[in-house]
């Protein structure tokens, strides 16, 4: 028993011994914590890579997603629909799946939503960014994932609209004009009926062969040939030529130069013979001049309707509308992407002064609507409406529209192999009756010249109706202003005889004689002075055709109607308008369906959500 328990005694004192060696020993104590945290230290830095790989992936995704929402909500882009693409949701799609496509994410994104009016586009869009990771895989994380989301959006608080309406004489037959003041006025109600805020203005712009500016307005541009009729201010605009001509522009600068059309009858006589004979007396020379068929005739009617945020003002300028006169569908377009365009602004700054524009109607046109002018972005709106088609029409030509009434042309007399020139000055009495003096008829013999012709009585004599007959023509003799006779201005002649009458008795009769081939060859040489082409179809077409592509690249929206239009004008109008073709287009058969086109687009103007 004491060996036993000997010996169990030393082995309790070498154990004993052992474990205080132990714990006293230093050497290796940090190699199991070193790999401790050496581990610790890998973990950490691939949660980092993981992470961060994570962090990059989503940052593409976001930045790719906000560049194409914001492209999409762009109202200046155009949402176009074709048979691929059916809807401009379906387009909003395809952009946005282009940009995440060309970013290299073509799986990422999830969906595409699109909300758009009039006046506003909202686009949202959300995309799914999955990381499979490597050192958090080793803590049951396997991946990383999260849904990124962008919203953008763009709306317009103010609504600028124009209404371009055909008034020519076509406009009278099926009772097609009186469709159309139904037609316009249920619009203007109908729109103005979702314009709580009153940020709706609507202009009227009548059209025929002219526009009728009105005196006001046409006071405020450079206009030359001022004839003096009131309620008549038809300006041409110079057609120019393909390179360089205000139809390609949208502004209409004030500084401008533009001549005022004539105020003049200018269509054709009958060819009866009767018309170089019998000068009529006073009372039956009215037939000769009819005031309905003086193009831009003095007529308030056709003047246009300054913008107004007004329902009872826009709807008298609707009300006023008659028909009469041949179309040029590029003039009315014209002016309303003048009175459109922010340069207008001073001119509808002048009005309000002079208090014949609404002062609600201040800080307008504004701005068109794009990234740079967000405070005073503005839709404007054009709804371009035709019955016919453009066709060639001559005008009174310069030089023949005011001041003294003296012309110089050619002529070919019967036989000849040369022309001829003359010079003729239209003389007038204090009793309105007319004489013509012709330089070719003062003889060698001057004092024994004769001449004045004397239409109404179709006679030469030396002495113009109203001045006394001294017996011998004297060309130095000196009119004095009340004197009972007087040369003629040429505003004189316009506002009492016919152009066509005008030529044939003062000019063809005299020089003719009773030779009818030399009338017809004097009455030609006359008129090609006098007269001249504005412009032929091709020509209109294309200034038409230039002056809407302004307006759409600059974001205008165009509406066209062709109103039981022959094919010509349905594709000048169809060719103006915005697209697609389906939304802005319409071809109208039938008299009273006219109604209809107007209520369709008035509908989607309603449909506006109006924001602060």
């Amino acid at each position: 028993m004491y060996m036993k328990k000997k010996a169990f005694e030393d082995l309790s004192v070498r154990l004993s011994r052992q474990m205080q060696r132990f714990t006293l020993e230093e050497r290796g104590s940090m190699g199991a914590v070193m790999v401790f945290f050496f581990f610790l230290m890998i973990l950490l830095g691939g949660i980092a890579v993981d992470v961060m790989r994570f962090e990059t992936q989503r940052v593409a995704v976001q930045n790719t997603l906000d560049r194409a929402t914001l492209a999409v909500a762009n109202m200046n882009s155009a949402l176009k629909t074709d048979d691929v693409y059916t809807t401009r949701e379906a387009r909003a799609q395809f952009i946005v799946a282009d940009y995440f496509s060309k970013a290299g994410l073509p799986d990422n994104l999830a969906y595409v939503r699109l909300d758009d009016g009039m006046n506003y586009r909202v686009v949202e869009a959300r995309a799914d960014v999955l990381s499979h990771n490597i050192f958090m895989n080793l803590m049951n994380i396997p991946t990383l994932e999260t849904m990124n989301t962008s919203v953008a959006q763009q709306k317009i608080t103010d609504i600028e609209i124009m209404l371009v309406l055909d008034v020519s004489g076509s406009m009278s037959s099926n009772r097609k004009i009186n469709n159309l003041r139904v037609a316009a006025a249920d619009f203007i109600d109908q729109v103005k009926a979702s314009d709580d805020e009153n940020r709706i203005s609507i202009g009227v712009i009548p059209y025929n062969a002219q526009v009728n500016l009105g005196d006001e307005l046409r006071a405020r541009y450079n206009i030359r040939d001022l004839h003096g009729v009131p309620d008549s201010n038809c300006v041409e605009i110079p057609i120019g030529n393909d390179e360089n001509n205000i139809f390609q522009t949208l502004a209409m600068p004030t500084d401008y130069e533009m001549p005022l059309m004539t105020v003049a009858d200018t269509e054709n006589a009958s060819s009866n013979e009767h018309i170089y004979f019998n000068w009529r007396t006073s009372g039956q020379a009215t037939i000769e001049n009819t005031a309905a068929k003086r193009w831009c005739k003095p007529d308030t009617s056709t003047e246009i309707t300054l913008p107004t945020k007004s329902i009872t003002k826009a709807k008298a300028g609707i009300n006023a509308l008659e028909a009469s006169g041949n179309t040029s569908i590029l003039l009315g377009m014209r002016w309303a992407t003048a009175l459109l365009d922010p340069s207008a602004r001073e001119v509808y700054d002048s009005l309000i002064m002079r208090h014949v524009m609404d002062e609600d109607m201040d800080g307008r046109p504004f701005a068109y609507n794009s990234a740079s002018s967000t405070d005073e972005d503005a839709l404007k709106v054009i709804v371009l409406m035709t019955d016919g088609e453009h066709v060639a029409h001559s005008r009174i030509a310069d030089g023949f529209k005011t001041g003294q009434a003296t012309i110089r042309f050619s002529y070919r007399p019967n036989g000849a192999k040369v022309d001829s020139t003359e010079t003729a000055t239209i003389w007038r009495s204090a009793a309105g009756e007319w004489s013509v003096f012709f330089e070719s008829k003062v003889l060698s013999n001057v004092c024994g010249s004769k001449p004045f012709w004397v239409p109404s009585t179709g006679s030469w004599q030396n002495h113009p109706l109203g001045l006394t007959n001294t017996g011998c023509f004297n060309p130095n003799r000196i009119v004095k202003p009340d004197d009972p006779a007087h040369i003629a201005i040429w505003q004189e002649v316009w506002a009492s005889v016919r152009m066509d009458y005008a030529v044939r008795q003062f000019f063809a009769r005299p020089l003719g004689a009773n030779n009818s081939t030399n009338r017809e060859n004097v009455y030609k040489g006359v008129r090609k002075t006098l007269y001249t082409t504005y412009a032929d179809a091709a020509t209109m077409n294309s200034r038409l055709a230039s002056n809407c592509a302004a307006a759409r690249s600059a974001g205008v929206l165009v509406y066209g109607i062709a109103f039981q239009a022959p094919k010509a004008g349905k594709d000048a109008i169809q060719s103006c308008t915005s697209t697609p073709a389906s939304t802005y287009y319409f071809d109208v058969t039938e008299t009273a369906k006219i109604k209809d086109a107007f209520r369709l687009i008035a509908t989607n103007l309603s449909q506006l959500k109006l924001t602060q």
